[in-house]
């Protein structure tokens, strides 16, 4: 029996990219969440979440991050209307939602922000978004 050299080429290759594919597949969340918070989120919160002044606040060392991950996923879809006190200021702007997010796309950016600037061992799913923005108030 004869073995074709090609068909072994071509068979490593088809390997290879399965193997690229699943790498990428691994790392892609993270990725994606910064993609989303740099579109949707870095122009008012800034690439490195330092916020804007006292009118947005900031989401670096904020304790106020750590204490509504509960409200993070309806604050992202719905907005924020009512001043918050974030490190010692008080903020009144109004945070408008991003309503055409999913949940899995809000999974990924809270993801990425609690990584970033939170609780980096704090992880969000999908099922657990949805389940949180079917109890905004």
């Amino acid at each position: 029996m004869k073995v074709n050299i090609r068909v072994i080429i071509l068979s490593s290759f088809v390997l290879l990219l399965l193997s690229l594919m699943i790498i990428r597949s691994c790392t892609r969340p993270p990725k994606k969440g910064a993609l989303i918070y740099k579109e949707k989120c870095a122009s008012c919160h800034g690439m490195n979440g330092e916020g804007f002044r006292n009118l947005i606040p900031p989401l670096t060392d904020s304790l106020f991050l750590m204490q509504n991950a509960d409200e993070f996923a309806c604050y992202v879809a719905y907005g924020l209307k009512k001043p918050i006190l974030v490190n010692g200021v008080e903020f009144e702007q109004p945070m408008q939602g991003i309503i055409e997010l999913n949940p899995v796309e809000i999974a990924n950016v809270a993801n990425y922000v609690y990584e970033k600037w939170g609780d980096p061992n704090k992880k969000f799913t999908p099922q657990e978004i949805e389940n949180r923005l079917a109890n905004c108030e």
